[in-house]
């Protein structure tokens, strides 16, 4: 696809690091929020965080935020789940899917929950909030023995489908009811919220021009491609940390075999520029650079162009792997190469883990090993519990990765 003036990322950056934060009052929980060495972080919700981890954004995002801190991530996470945890009961009745959430929750001794509903319960229309709200309530006060800070995020909206798909802005009126009614609640209880509805919402799209059309950001108006996880992932980090900025730590180096570009300006208050000044005479330019993860994940490299390159349809490539393609004119705004894209070797240790751990609490024969059938295959079960070995590996993989300065190579 060819993309007119800029990339989508690039202004996904920038909204990312400008987000303003919700106005929620608060008692006793962490302000500024941020994650502390030790931390125990549960994502506990339906589609959005259990799809999370198929791409690994969300985590990789959050991880980098604190590249000197070591916290471990577990995504409870599960498609169509609502808060009576309709979608956990198996072959048992919804109340015994519940319970067991609960319990998985507490086993895991959180610090850290993120609670993500109303979305699914949104398709019941308005005249179901009033249950939503008690259950939600209930559920609050199950999670509370833990004691862990907890933060609710809103419901997302559906996108609009081109074509002859149905109108979808009557069922976003309500989803966002239910986004309120969830506001509500966390007010009540002084919890921290985050409301990432209208920045995935067609509304904004215009901003970004035809680039940001529903097909690039959901598969069916609903579900996040991996690009909707890429923006969604530093909306939630932009409305999560309200010191988000760029800092000196943000540090890009130039090694030896870069050729066509100049060298970085270091300036704590942008993020870090790398400068084509000239093509080969096959068209590209390529720079070996070595990439740190400082402050901010949503800090990144930008691109610009010399007056000297010329106009025409280029090719992004990191690491060899085709990015993205633009379109360039002289004197147009930057394109921005956020680090969750740099440190692909991070995210994909992230996404490692999450599928070991997928294994550890949700094994696909779990009607053999724990179910009405254990009693013929009951005895492997004990070896589910070998992942958490496997898990606490790759823990320890993701600590050492986000601390070192990663290579990267850039080709234009």
């Amino acid at each position: 696809m060819s993309l007119r003036k800029l990339t989508f990322v690039a202004l996904l950056v920038a909204f990312a690091v400008s987000f303003p934060q919700p106005a929620v009052n608060a008692a006793e929980r962490r302000e500024p929020f941020e994650l502390l060495d030790g931390d125990r972080v549960v994502l506990l919700g339906g589609t959005f965080f259990e799809r999370a981890q198929r791409y690994g954004y969300l985590e990789t995002a959050l991880q980098l935020r604190f590249p000197d801190r070591k916290f471990s991530v577990r995504n409870l996470g599960w498609s169509g789940d609502t808060v009576f945890a309709e979608s956990r009961g198996i072959f048992d009745a919804p109340e015994k899917g519940y319970a067991r959430m609960i319990e998985q929750v507490k086993g895991l001794k959180p610090t850290v929950i993120f609670l993500h509903y109303g979305g699914n319960e949104a398709f019941n229309g308005e005249a179901y909030l009033d249950t939503f709200v008690k259950q939600y309530e209930k559920l609050l006060d199950d999670l509370a023995p833990t004691g862990a800070e907890t933060v609710l995020v809103s419901p997302l909206p559906l996108s609009q489908r081109l074509g002859p798909m149905p109108d979808v802005s009557s069922t976003n009126r309500v989803r966002a009811k239910f986004g309120k009614e969830v506001a509500r609640i966390a007010v009540r209880r002084s919890l921290r919220y985050l409301d990432i509805s209208e920045d995935l919402g067609d509304d904004r799209l215009p901003a970004f021009e035809s680039i940001l059309l529903p097909e690039v950001f959901t598969h069916d108006g609903v579900t996040l491609t991996q690009s909707g996880y890429l923006y969604a992932s530093l909306a939630f980090c932009g409305r999560l940390f309200d010191d988000l900025k760029l800092e000196a730590t943000d540090e890009f180096k130039l090694l030896n075999g870069s050729s066509g570009v100049s060298g970085i300006r270091d300036n704590p208050n942008e993020p870090q520029r790398l400068r084509v000044t000239e093509l080969s005479g096959e068209g590209r330019c390529r720079a070996v650079l070595s990439v740190k993860p400082g402050a901010s994940q949503a800090g990144g490299l930008v691109i610009e162009f010399s007056d000297q390159i010329p106009k025409g349809e280029y090719q992004l490539h990191v690491n060899r792997a085709l990015q993205w393609e633009f379109d360039y004119f002289p004197h147009e705004p930057l394109s921005v190469v956020p680090l969750v894209f740099l440190f692909d070797g991070l995210r994909k240790a992230v996404i490692e883990k999450n599928e070991m751990y997928f294994h550890r609490w949700r094994p696909q024969n779990v009607t053999y090993l724990f179910l009405f059938r254990k009693h013929e295959q009951g005895n492997n079960a004990k070896e589910v519990e070998e992942f958490e070995e496997i898990v606490a590996k790759l823990d320890d993989r993701i600590f050492e990765l986000k601390q070192k300065a990663t290579e990267v190579t850039i080709e234009i």
